[in-house]
């Protein structure tokens, strides 16, 4: 599983936008400094994910595995 260590992926997985509407319908704002911990979040779910597959035999991540 090299790769998907939550360290080691720069990309972004959240959208930035996405976040803000979703709060901002609950009626909150973000500061900045948040993003970085939702990102390492989200990360660290799908490496999670992508054990429970592993230990169930698969390569496909599926919602159970979430």
């Amino acid at each position: 599983m090299s790769g998907l260590g939550v360290e080691m992926i720069k990309h972004v997985l959240v959208s930035k936008t996405a976040v803000r509407q979703i709060l901002k319908k609950e009626g909150k704002r973000i500061s900045l400094d948040a993003f970085p911990q939702i990102e390492m979040e989200a990360r660290a779910l799908l490496v999670k994910a992508a054990k429970r597959a592993g230990l169930s035999g698969r390569k496909t991540v599926m919602s159970q595995d979430i």
